[in-house]
């Protein structure tokens, strides 16, 4: 089996989508914005792809620009895809629907809508625990591990898995904090 070489995370291809109902973010904008991350980033866009009159819940078949773009991503052994906004990418990701694998802390019902999955967020906010207290990953491995905390498939949790939780639960802090307010003058 051949596994695919990893892309360069510094080449990107950009990707805009314009549906029909809804023209607020068109390609210009896109474009503009992605632009401004990119030269940020000190990203280069290699190709630009755009698919015009298709809605985000479109199947993949029905998207050229779309294929074009995940083509030009191998061609070029691109490591970014970009978009302006996820919506771009996904319409129904964007609205809170499971496209893909469900990430852990979440579960997804029988039409695709994510919800919270408290045992695992509790996980998640002891990892974060005693990240924050200083410990080592594989300390928090044997932790997990002593209180019988297991991944999904009902296995001990492996050294990467706490490495991604603990990635996850700084992310779930930060998007939890209240946002800084500067006093009036």
């Amino acid at each position: 089996m051949r596994t695919a070489r990893p892309g360069r995370p510094e080449i990107a291809v950009a990707y805009l989508r314009v549906s029909t109902e809804d023209q607020r973010l068109g390609p210009e904008a896109q474009r503009a914005a992605i632009e401004q991350w990119a030269k940020r980033e000190n990203v280069t866009v290699v190709a630009w792809h755009t698919d015009q009159g298709v809605g985000g819940g479109s199947e993949l078949e029905d998207r050229p620009g779309l294929l074009n773009a995940l083509g030009d991503l191998r061609e070029n052994r691109a490591g970014l895809l970009l978009v302006a906004r996820r919506d771009r990418l996904a319409a129904k990701r964007a609205r809170g629907y499971r496209a893909g694998e469900v990430s852990f802390g979440f579960v997804a019902d029988e039409e695709g809508r994510l919800a919270p999955c408290e045992q695992e967020l509790q996980v998640i906010g002891h990892v974060r625990r005693l990240r924050e207290e200083g410990h080592s990953l594989r300390s928090i491995v044997r932790a997990c591990s002593a209180l019988g905390y297991t991944s999904r498939s009902g296995k001990p949790f492996a050294l990467t898995q706490v490495a991604r939780l603990a990635r996850k639960a700084v992310a779930v802090s930060r998007s939890r904090a209240p946002h800084e307010t500067k006093p009036r003058v």
